[in-house]
């Protein structure tokens, strides 16, 4: 399992355009301190914001079809700190 930039780490400001393009991450918590993401920053897995929606420096295109997007509310720790999706009928640990 490749995961990458975990809450721990919150000074975390800027991710540069296409700067995880190419890295095949099953995930990645982006803290909320991340206030600007490039375009193509990531193209695989599932990106879990600790943000409630895309920041206005966030750009449009951060990620592409191949990742999967959860903002604050869609997402949250399981007993082993690892991001899991809220869902009604189903709980995803990651």
């Amino acid at each position: 399992e490749q995961m990458l930039v975990h809450r721990s780490q919150k000074r975390l400001q800027i991710i540069d355009e296409l700067a995880f393009y190419h890295c095949p991450l099953d995930y990645i918590i982006i803290p909320k301190s991340v206030k600007t993401i490039g375009k193509g920053a990531f193209n695989y897995g599932n990106i879990f914001c600790e943000a409630e929606s895309k920041l206005e420096g966030w750009d449009e295109n951060f990620y592409s079809d191949n990742a999967k997007v959860y903002y604050k509310g869609q997402w949250d720790y399981d007993n082993n700190g690892n991001p899991y999706v809220i869902d009604n009928n189903l709980n995803t640990s990651f």
